[in-house]
Formats: C-alpha cells, sequence, structure tokens
C-alpha cells in the first residue's frame, strides 16, 4: 500500500484513539482524510452514510466513478463509505480506482465498524449504571445529578424546582397475592404513567422497590407543582389491566418540596419531599403532602 493511503489509516486510527472524542467527530473527520488519499484528491470528494445519517466533504457529489465499502458492526452493515470523482478522471488505460485505493477503504470501514461496535457497548454500559433494568428510568444517581443542574439553572433564571417523592400504596400486598411478574408489571406502568405527566424536560426516576422521583425543573410556585402532582395522582389511580382477566386498582403517595423554599440542596430537597410523602401515607386523607420548611432538613 502507498504512502498516501497507509496515512488516510494511520489518521483515522489516531482518530479512533482520541481520548474523549465523539462518534460523530470521528465519522466527519474520517471523511475529510478521505480525498487526499486518492490518485486525483482535487476531483475526489467523499461520504459516510450511517443508518441513515450523512457524514460528507463540503463539496460532496454523486458520480458513475464512485467506490464503496459496507460498514459491518456484529456482522451486519450499518452503512457505508464511498468516495467519487466529481468528474471523470483522466483517461490513462487504468482502471478508475487503484487496487490499494480498494484496500484502504475496506480497512477504513473494517476500522470504523469496530470503533462503532464499541462505541456502543461503552454507551450501553453507562446506561445500565444510571438507569434501572425494569422500567429503564435513571436511578437516584442520576436523578441526584439532574436535581444539582436543574437547581442551578433555577438560581440563575430566578424560577423554582420541584421534588415529588411518589410511593404506591398496596404494593407489598400486590406483590404477595399476585406474584412479582405482577409486580414488576405494576412498575412497569407506573413508570411510563409518570412519563406521560411530565414535560420532556422533567425526570422522573426510580429510587427505591416501589419510589419514585419526580424533578420538575423551571416552574414558577408551588401551585405547578400541585397541579401536576394532581395529574400524578389521576393516572397512578386509573386500574391497571394485567393478563387481559385481571384488574389492579393502586394509587400513591406522594410528598412535595420546593426550592429554594424548602432548601438550597438537593439532599435537603430530597428528603424533605420523602418525609411529606410519608406524612400523606399516614394520615390516608389526601394523597399528597407539601414538605414542612419549618422543620430543617
Amino acid at each position: 500500500m502507498a504512502g498516501k493511503e497507509l496515512n488516510c489509516i494511520y489518521g483515522i486510527c489516531n482518530l479512533i484513539d482520541t481520548p474523549g472524542i465523539f462518534m460523530e467527530e470521528i465519522l466527519q473527520e474520517t471523511v475529510q482524510l478521505l480525498p487526499s488519499a486518492f490518485r486525483y484528491p482535487s476531483m475526489a470528494c467523499a461520504r459516510i452514510l450511517l443508518e441513515g445519517h450523512p457524514y460528507e466533504t463540503a463539496d460532496y457529489q454523486e458520480s458513475k466513478w464512485r467506490l464503496e465499502a459496507d460498514i459491518k458492526v456484529k456482522d451486519s452493515v450499518s452503512g457505508i463509505i464511498e468516495v467519487n470523482y466529481r468528474q471523470e478522471p483522466p483517461e490513462d488505460g487504468d482502471a478508475p480506482f487503484l487496487q490499494e485505493e480498494v484496500k484502504m477503504l475496506d480497512i477504513a470501514a473494517n476500522y470504523l465498524g469496530l470503533v462503532i461496535e464499541r462505541k456502543r457497548a461503552e454507551e450501553e454500559i453507562a446506561h445500565l449504571a444510571t438507569h434501572d433494568a425494569l422500567t429503564d428510568l435513571p436511578t437516584l444517581l442520576l436523578a441526584r445529578d439532574r436535581l444539582g443542574m436543574a437547581i442551578s439553572l433555577a438560581r440563575r433564571n430566578k424560577t423554582a424546582v420541584a421534588v415529588m417523592f411518589l410511593d404506591l400504596d398496596g404494593f407489598k400486598a400486590i406483590n404477595e397475592s399476585l406474584g412479582h411478574e405482577a409486580g414488576d408489571y405494576i412498575l412497569i406502568r407506573t413508570g411510563q404513567r409518570l412519563l406521560a405527566c411530565v414535560r420532556e424536560s422533567d425526570t422522573v426516576a426510580r429510587v427505591g422497590g416501589d419510589e419514585f422521583l419526580i424533578i420538575a425543573s423551571g416552574i414558577h410556585d408551588l401551585g405547578n407543582a400541585e397541579k401536576i402532582v394532581e395529574r400524578v395522582h389521576a393516572l397512578i389511580s386509573q386500574p391497571i389491566l394485567f393478563k387481559r382477566n385481571r384488574t389492579i386498582v393502586g394509587g400513591a403517595s406522594i410528598g412535595i418540596s420546593l426550592y429554594p423554599d424548602d432548601g438550597a440542596e438537593m439532599e435537603a430537597l430530597i428528603k424533605r419531599a420523602e418525609e411529606a410523602m410519608h406524612t400523606a401515607k399516614k394520615s390516608g386523607r389526601k394523597p399528597f403532602r407539601i414538605a414542612d420548611s419549618s422543620v430543617s432538613a
């Protein structure tokens, strides 16, 4: 393989090994490297098409003088890498592309397939570390991180953040009478219903066996939080059909704390919301309770 083809491969390898680089950057930079590795670099343009998303050189255009290679991830084709000449190369009796160029593109496609597979595995591991395996909701670890960001944003914008701690009523009895399959189904459906009650910018997390946390950022007052809680309670109280022949009716006790009224630190807000939830559960008169900010956390 000639020097410029090798240089291109080395350049792609360096991109792949760059710490902290995003997959999109690797693909775009690879596209920029390719034209210079061909016989007529001034006429060459390149594109990577990965799962419908294109990464192209600025002067990209298709032509009949085209060389391409499949990008395979776990033996399945996920995309293509291609080089085109924007006009016909000079007639010199040779094939449009040299064998070295064909080989280089195959090697580049193989490298990209391997790095895509590696990046996806890293993303999956990171996701599993911060998301509940059953409901796929964020765990308490990720919820704390998002609450910290929500508090910082609220401090700058002079808005409020509501923290809602939710515990399902009668969940233990459901688990014991109908089994863990029914219990798991209730938890999954509860997570789905909670997501339907909040905005895309809010966070719903599973923080315990049958405990959930809702973080609503960018609200203006307690009234906004109470409206969210009312929607949550109304939807959680709807019957759940399990296996077509059994209807499960449940409910939830919810505690609410508000930044900055009930504290400036995320741990204090979570604790006060949880305490308010326990108060609501004990009283049995009202499905939700507002934190008592006069009690120190």
